[in-house]
């Protein structure tokens, strides 16, 4: 059982929002829900999202699997014809074990010519592993790997520079 619903700001501006319930015997009763924001005209792409399910949710065919979420969002801007600014954010959960991965990516894209694309960009990826996201220890590096029963977390920064060339022969 579910409902959605979506609503046009503008030709170039939805936002869609869904609701959805299921019922399992083995399960029980779960729930699931999605919202997304897109707008896409010559300057601006964005999109923004938000989807969380209970780890008793059962629906095949839905976006995410039992007991996860997932939000973000992604930004294109075009200064100009040949040159862009590209920004994603996401974060993915599991809701039953507290594990939740984030990424945040950043590219300025410039395009040479129809065949050619440079891209200069940067990319951090953190990963928190623990029983309960309220218990992941604050500390100055971005990147937390390890538990909080005791043994020795593990710290690292996983910041890395992205860079890439890629070419569209055809």
């Amino acid at each position: 059982m579910g409902t959605n619903g979506t609503y046009n700001f503008s030709k170039t501006a939805t936002l869609v929002a869904e609701y959805a319930h299921t019922w399992t015997p083995e399960d029980g009763s779960g729930t699931g829900v999605h919202a997304e924001f897109k707008q896409k005209n010559e300057k601006l792409d964005t999109r923004i999202y938000f989807g969380r399910t209970d780890a008793t949710f059962d629906n095949p065919n839905a976006m995410l699997n039992k007991g996860s979420g997932e939000s973000g969002a992604n930004i294109t801007y075009a200064i100009r014809k040949q040159l862009h600014l590209h920004f994603e954010l996401v974060r993915s959960e599991a809701s039953d074990t507290g594990a939740a991965q984030t990424s945040a990516y950043g590219t300025v894209q410039v395009d040479l010519n129809k065949a050619f694309q440079f891209e200069f960009g940067y990319r951090h990826a953190g990963v928190i592993n623990t029983t309960s996201l309220c218990s992941a220890p604050t500390h100055p590096l971005p990147h937390y790997t390890g538990t909080t029963n005791g043994t020795t977390p593990n710290y690292s920064s996983p910041a890395s520079h992205h860079r890439q060339f890629s070419a569209d022969v055809g």
